[in-house]
């Protein structure tokens, strides 16, 4: 290859001037720096629109399993009274089998505490 010319390596480097250090190049990227802001914004919005509805999703699954514990308190706390209640009429009905049980059921801890 050739080397170019003083006065072509001249013109070149004034095109290039003009290229990068013009009106136009100014405009354009005052332009591209309105598109990156709005861009941001855009990307700002739909994550709070996301955080917005995470925070509901959560809000209603939180809500979900509150009312599913509560209802399964209320489900034992239903089958503890009955089992009570059972319990107490087998003592009602018959007394001296459940001293009898208690009585080995004492018996049987004293001796399992003993060793």
């Amino acid at each position: 290859m050739q080397p170019k010319s003083r006065a072509a390596l001249a013109a070149r480097r004034h095109q290039d001037k003009e290229i990068y250090h013009g009106p136009e190049w100014h405009e354009d990227l005052a332009a591209l720096r309105k598109d990156v802001d709005k861009l941001l914004s855009d990307i700002g919005s739909l994550a709070d629109h996301g955080a917005s509805d995470a925070r509901g999703s959560m809000r209603n699954a939180a809500r979900k399993a509150r009312n599913s514990a509560g209802k399964a308190v209320h489900k034992a706390e239903d089958e503890l009274h009955e089992i009570d209640d059972e319990v107490r009429g087998y003592i009602r009905e018959h007394p001296l089998t459940a001293c009898g049980a208690a009585i080995g059921a004492g018996f049987l801890g004293a001796l399992l505490l003993r060793r």
